[in-house]
């Protein structure tokens, strides 16, 4: 990741402490807990509190993030949400599996979680929305491609190499055409113990009428379990489509010769 202004970089890690802790804090455990100069901190937290993002209670001297930032981002959460059949999709398979059912976008060379529904199992694996990885470097990224022409998935790849996050995973232009054809022939892509051992998942693109762009729905959990249920989720996931009316979305085009890989 590309380097990160201080002043800004502490803005973002104060409101994700808040998300973490989901309650008041004061000056003193957040530059405890951010290892930030007292001083600092009481002055970004003063300053984040006369635009108006934080309140501050003067009894305990206490700070906790107000409706305003909410709103900021309201509009995306309403651009997904109201793409209610892709919703409803969702549900019917998180009650089917019980499972985490996550539903990401992307965007450029990154992927992102978007919306997510927690698992009812005891063993279970969660994602938190709003996690950003490179395209190749995670199952659901891999799958996204294959909504692409080989020509942009080949420029995305390129842009990708020899960055310090896309490590993980297969890097060639030739390693991720190949991905993308299997994906698309499929249509419905397993993935087991691809990037972290022990997490499997069944992933698949779609089209929002919504939101005039391709989404993928992602059943994610234990391997094990996740490869017993296969074919289950599968079914569970074609019947919940016909029955929401919504279509799986992929590149008609396979990989083509004059293509230079590597």
């Amino acid at each position: 990741m590309g380097k990160v202004v201080k002043s800004v970089g502490r803005v973002f890690e104060v409101l994700e402490l808040f998300e973490l802790e989901r309650r008041p804090l004061n000056a003193s455990e957040i530059s405890k807990r951010l290892d930030y100069p007292h001083s600092s901190t009481l002055a970004l937290l003063k300053s984040m509190e006369t635009l108006g993002y934080l309140g501050h209670e003067r009894e305990d001297w206490s700070f906790l993030p107000t409706r305003k930032l909410g709103q900021l981002v309201e509009w995306i959460d309403s651009s997904i949400h109201h793409d209610k059949n892709i919703l409803s999709v969702m549900e019917d398979l998180h009650v089917a599996t019980g499972e985490t059912i996550n539903l990401s976008r992307r965007s450029g060379e990154f992927i992102r979680i978007v919306h997510g529904l927690e698992s009812t199992h005891p063993i279970s694996i969660s994602v938190r929305q709003g996690v950003l990885m490179p395209v190749t470097g995670s199952h659901t990224g891999l799958v996204s491609l294959a909504a692409l022409p080989d020509s942009e998935i080949s420029e995305i790849v390129r842009k990708l190499q020899g960055q310090p996050y896309s490590s993980a995973g297969p890097t060639s232009v030739a390693d991720i055409l190949s991905i993308a054809k299997k994906v698309r022939k499929r249509k419905f892509a397993p993935g087991y113990d691809v990037y972290i051992n022990g997490i499997g998942a069944v992933c698949f693109c779609v089209w929002s009428d919504e939101q005039k762009r391709v989404l993928v729905i992602g059943v994610v959990g234990p391997s094990d379990r996740i490869r017993d249920q296969e074919e289950f989720i599968i079914r569970i996931a074609k019947e919940a489509m016909d029955r929401h009316n919504v279509e799986l979305h992929y590149s008609a085009l396979s990989p083509s010769p004059e293509l230079s890989v590597g």
